[in-house]
């Protein structure tokens, strides 16, 4: 990639031309616009960058960033798995169905899977062997 082509492709990023425009507009793969993108994020043009960059959106911790990678948003995965707890609604449901489960009768959602029969793996067991299951947080 030339010199000229990184100056029109930070322009066009600007003027907020998404990926596979710049690509056809440079007669350039891509691929290769979306590598050149993601090792030099762009604060106008790439608005994912909603947080501080460089520090968990959990905890505020710095995250160290490795370059040529994508940015980090979390200092591990218990930031990251606490901040999507705590954020549900930002998550895309799009395949979400509200089953009954065969053994206890309680309601849930299964993402993607109609099939599922039961709401754990616990009452999966009760059922099949016998026994009482116990709901906890985590069975659900």
């Amino acid at each position: 990639m030339t010199a000229t082509e990184i100056k029109l492709i930070d322009r066009m990023r600007k003027q907020a031309v998404g990926i596979a425009g710049i690509a056809k507009a440079l007669n350039l793969s891509v691929n290769t616009v979306k590598s050149y993108c993601r090792r030099h994020p762009h604060p106008v043009a790439d608005t994912k960058q909603e947080y501080t960059a460089g520090f968990c959106k959990a905890c505020g911790k710095p995250v160290e960033q490795n370059p040529g990678r994508k940015t980090k948003w979390f200092c591990s995965d218990a930031c990251r798995m606490a901040w999507w707890n705590s954020h549900r609604a930002e998550v895309t449901k799009k395949s979400a169905v509200v089953l009954i489960c065969g053994y206890c009768g309680r309601r849930y959602d299964s993402y993607a899977k109609e099939h599922r029969k039961y709401c754990s793996h616990r009452c999966y067991i009760s059922d099949r062997f016998g026994g009482d299951p116990v709901h906890d947080k985590r069975a659900v």
